[in-house]
Order: C-alpha cells, then sequence, then structure tokens
C-alpha cells in the first residue's frame, strides 16, 4: 500500500515496549514510511521536539509518561502543536478514541490489530493532516499583480 501520502513520512514511534514498538516499526517500514523509535517516553518527547515528524505514535501506558501526557506537552508547544499524535493501546475503541479526544491525539488505535489496518489507520490520519494544510494554506500576495495593473 505504497502512496504518495505514505512515502517519506517521518514516524515517530514512542513506546517503552520494546518487541511492540518494533514490530509497529517494521509494519510502517515496509509501508513505505521513515521510522524512528523511542523507547524512553521523555526521550521521545525531547526528539519530537527537537525535530518534529509528520506523526507520533505514542503507547498510551508508559512507564515514565503516558501517552496522553505526552501528546498534551506536544500541543502545548508551538512547534510540535501541529504533529498529529496517535495512542497505542489495547484499550476499547470506545474508550481509547474518548482518551485521545480529551488529549488532543488525533486518534486511537491497537497495535495488535492487521497490519492493513494499522497501516490503513495511520494513513487516514496523515491524509487528514496533508488536506488540511492544503485547504489552510496561506493565500499568495497578488499585490504585485495589482500594481502591474495599475
Amino acid at each position: 500500500m505504497k502512496n504518495q501520502t505514505f512515502l517519506m513520512k517521518r514516524i515517530l514511534i514512542i513506546h517503552d515496549e520494546p518487541v511492540e514498538a518494533r514490530v509497529v516499526g517494521r509494519i510502517l517500514s515496509e509501508a513505505g514510511c521513515v521510522v524512528q523509535v523511542s523507547l524512553n517516553p521523555l526521550e521521545g518527547l525531547h526528539e519530537a521536539i527537537e525535530t518534529p515528524p509528520d506523526l507520533v505514535l505514542a503507547a498510551l501506558e508508559m512507564t515514565e509518561l503516558n501517552g496522553d501526557e505526552l501528546c498534551v506537552h506536544l500541543r502545548s508547544r508551538p512547534e510540535t502543536r501541529g504533529v498529529p499524535v496517535m495512542l497505542l493501546s489495547d484499550r476499547s475503541e470506545l474508550e481509547g478514541r474518548e482518551i485521545a479526544r480529551f488529549s488532543g491525539a488525533a486518534d486511537h488505535v491497537d497495535p495488535r490489530i492487521a497490519a492493513e489496518r494499522l497501516i490503513g489507520a495511520v494513513w487516514r490520519v496523515l491524509r487528514a493532516v496533508e488536506l488540511c494544510r492544503r485547504a489552510f494554506r496561506p493565500i499568495p500576495d497578488t499585490s504585485l499583480f495589482h500594481s502591474l495593473k495599475a
């Protein structure tokens, strides 16, 4: 499922479970994304602030900083305010989406789902962000055209 939305998108996975982080990372790498993994939530937060990725996938439950708290920190900073965050959790869809909504995350996904569904969920968020950025691009300055008419 490689397409323009996925090609070369930089995704930062923040998860303190190495096996799960590696599995999710491999799935997204094979789909065409550039994946970086941070196994420490505080270091992952710092990495996201220093070099904002196109998307952050963060585990909801982590030892030092939960994914919803991480999302709130990212939303509070100007350099990462526009970076979408998806929370990884095995909570029910309703509960996970509610937590995501209240923390400012774009969505919630269970990392144990089939690879195609994980890719689809990530693709939907990346595509929505791309469409929003296109829709809200600044209007080009047309003053030059007006001065040429005069």
